[in-house]
């Protein structure tokens, strides 16, 4: 039989005492029968709900989404709540998110919808915030809302995980990382290794890592060699093609366009210019 539980704690106070663009204003964690629920209260925040086992319905407007374990659920600012569990109760965590960049702190995640798998919740992370939002401190609230952006990250990295296409796009990633210094790597090369179609290659990797993989290829390149000039006395044109870069002087552009300085300047300074 589920034992009831419901822990929660809030902000103490509602305008935040710790500057951010996204606040935690409150969390905690439920395990409840199927006799309790919540309905006909409209707030004005994000929650995050993470099940941790059995089952629940949220609803909005005429629309119901089961929810079951393993599975993450985004009520929006506005929205009347309306949860209901099922026949063997759940047990679920939960955090609200409120200030102006929450929206756009959301969106650049690229989560899918309002609902999705997402695995096992970090259910040490949802703790370690409640316990900070008890401190009802500003270093508490400060505590609470970096935890929260590692639950989002750990989110969105479980989430691809779980995707059909999460083997192939780690191979992927792989293989650029064991050949990024052939000058002839590329999205041909690459989906010619595999035996996929270009266009596959570049679906994939986007997908699941969140990058296109042209671009994964030019930072891995110039990570390496960022690394090598800070690191080591070999000259530009040793590191330039340990890079994969078949031509000095366009490295030097490249080094130059991300860090501002030039890649003997950017030696001389020991990296700082990052």
């Amino acid at each position: 039989m589920l034992q009831h539980l419901q822990t929660l704690v809030f902000r103490p106070e509602r305008v935040p005492r710790f500057p951010a663009t996204t606040q935690v204003r409150s969390a905690g964690e439920y395990r409840v029968g199927p006799s309790w629920e919540e309905r006909g209260r409209r707030k004005d925040f994000h929650q995050l709900f993470w099940i941790a086992s059995g089952e629940v319905e949220f609803r909005v407007r005429k629309e119901v989404f089961g929810t079951g374990e393993g599975e993450v659920y985004f009520y929006r600012p506005g929205e009347i709540h309306d949860v209901r569990p099922g026949r063997s109760g759940v047990h679920y965590f939960w955090l609200t998110l409120d200030s102006p960049g929450v929206d756009p702190l959301l969106a650049g995640f690229d989560f899918p919808g309002r609902r999705f798998p997402a695995g096992s919740p970090p259910t040490e992370l949802f703790r370690s915030i409640i316990e900070a939002l008890k401190s009802a401190t500003p270093r508490g609230e400060m505590e609470a809302t970096v935890t929260a952006y590692e639950i989002l990250t750990r989110l969105a990295w479980q989430r691809r995980q779980l995707l059909p296409e999460s083997g192939a796009g780690e191979r992927l990633r792989n293989r650029m990382d064991a050949q990024f210094a052939d000058p002839n790597l590329n999205i041909e090369s690459l989906a010619e290794q595999e035996g996929m179609h270009r266009a596959t290659v570049y679906r994939t990797f986007l997908q699941i890592h969140g990058i296109s993989p042209s671009l994964y290829l030019q930072r891995r390149r110039l990570v390496h060699g960022l690394a090598l000039l800070e690191q080591t006395n070999k000259t530009v044109q040793e590191i330039a093609l340990a890079s994969g870069y078949t031509d000095p002087n366009h490295f030097a552009k490249v080094v130059r366009r991300a860090t501002g300085y030039g890649p003997v300047k950017f030696r001389q300074r020991g990296g700082e210019a990052l």
